[in-house]
């Protein structure tokens, strides 16, 4: 049966701190705790919700003891055995969906220590006035224009089996089609990171040709970022050749 929707009071909402992600941007390490103003990110997230919720938890798959030591339950992914390492915010979001005591989660990533103190306050209005069970923030990009920020949201409880049967039966997709396009210039460098660009481009778009996909390596004289618009301008006519 499912869980009667609520008004999500602060007494009716459990907080969530990601922090189990991959950290690939940062060379894998653990970004929750990496130090800002002398103490780990996801410590700044946790004490920026803590007033704004009833309870709260921390999504972590590595240094579990490390994040427990703050004195709240750490929970790691648990995920069908068919799904790879890291899949993502939606993992956390089930693991705190079902460890969650109250009708309401509200989730926040681990590496924005700024996040507005009134946040559950705007979320909980938002959801009330539309009756809704998923409310997800937004913010203004350089443009101006409201973008998305789907890891600071508010899930009722009653999405926990959906987003479970979602994560349990939702085939990896791979695209049809795919068009690499680099520059020659990385591998020259000095930052080992950006000299083995264009070695792992060439093995992803082997890995999906090998898959059965359509793609194409293309290697283009300078940086990455020069002569961007004709380099997608080739991309878009050979993906909708």
């Amino acid at each position: 049966m499912q869980t009667p929707w609520t008004t999500p009071t602060r007494d009716h909402t459990t907080g969530l701190v990601l922090a189990g992600g991959q950290g690939s941007r940062m060379g894998g390490r653990d970004k929750g705790l990496q130090l800002f103003a002398g103490q780990p990110l996801a410590y700044h997230a946790l004490q920026r919700l803590q007033p704004q919720v009833s309870r709260c938890l921390v999504s972590a798959n590595r240094h579990l003891d490390h994040y427990t030591g703050w004195g709240v339950p750490v929970l790691p992914d648990q995920l069908p055995d068919h799904l790879p390492p890291y899949p993502g915010p939606l993992a956390g979001f089930l693991t705190g969906l079902t460890h969650c005591r109250t009708p309401w989660l509200l989730t926040v990533p681990c590496d924005s220590p700024f996040f507005p103190l009134d946040l559950a306050q705007r979320l909980a209005a938002c959801a009330h006035t539309h009756h809704a069970r998923l409310v997800l923030a937004a913010a203004p990009d350089a443009t101006g224009q409201l973008r998305p920020q789907p890891t600071f949201a508010l899930l009722h409880r009653s999405l926990a089996p959906s987003l479970a049967d979602f994560l349990q039966h939702a085939p990896p997709t791979l695209p049809e089609r795919a068009y690499f396009s680099v520059g020659d210039r990385e591998k020259n460098s000095k930052n080992p990171r950006l000299a083995c660009v264009e070695t792992r481009t060439q093995a992803a778009q082997q890995l999906m040709q090998a898959r059965g996909a359509s793609s194409i390596f293309e290697l283009n004289p300078g940086g990455h970022f020069e002569h961007v618009p004709a380099r997608m301008a080739r991309a878009v006519e050979w993906l909708l050749a």
